[in-house]
């Protein structure tokens, strides 16, 4: 019986002392040109599939087993990084991200002037051009003008049947179409 237990406690003392610790895998994201702090960089971590996100000083601490671990980092405007690390004690892996631009094509603005909203005396006018009634779906090929007036803010129609328009809950007859 004391052998027993004695056993019983040396086996419990070894396989707790086997079990796997846990470290504290330490990861700053900076910017490689700069050297400055990546804030909100996303970090994930193969085979554990866990990660997070580093904080507003680019910094993120997980706990994870002892192992080999693959840390995959991104963030927006930079190239996706990837690092391989063993992790047998608290370390700290510093990622250095390479920032990364984009070419964008012509861009062209076409605007009206401000003051035209102010200096046009009339109010709850609405314009539809040509060029906008081609662009909108048609049935059967042809352009229909009371199915594309419909199609603006607070024009509906009569019914089916009536080529009339309902101009924001009006009759018929109160509108200048």
């Amino acid at each position: 019986m004391k052998y027993k237990l004695l056993f019983f406690l040396i086996h419990a003392g070894l396989t707790i002392g086997l079990q796997a610790q846990d470290f504290d895998l330490k990861i700053k994201a900076i910017n490689q040109a700069t050297s400055g702090q990546v804030e909100f960089a996303n970090v994930f971590i193969v085979p554990c599939d866990c990660g997070g996100s580093t904080d507003e000083n680019g910094e993120l601490t997980l706990q994870l087993p002892s192992r080999q671990y693959q840390v995959v980092t991104s963030c927006l405007g930079y190239q996706t990084d990837t690092a391989t690390i063993l992790l047998d004690n608290h370390k700290t892996l510093t990622v250095k991200l390479i920032a990364e631009g984009f070419q964008l094509e012509n861009v062209t603005i076409i605007g009206q002037g401000t003051r035209q909203n102010v200096e046009r005396t009339m109010m709850g006018v609405q314009q539809l051009s040509a060029l906008k009634m081609k662009m909108l779906p048609t049935a059967i090929g042809e352009v229909d003008v009371l199915r594309s007036l419909t199609m603006l803010a607070g024009v509906g129609s009569a019914g089916e049947a009536s080529n009339g328009l309902s101009v924001r809950g009006g009759s018929l007859d109160q509108n200048l179409v």
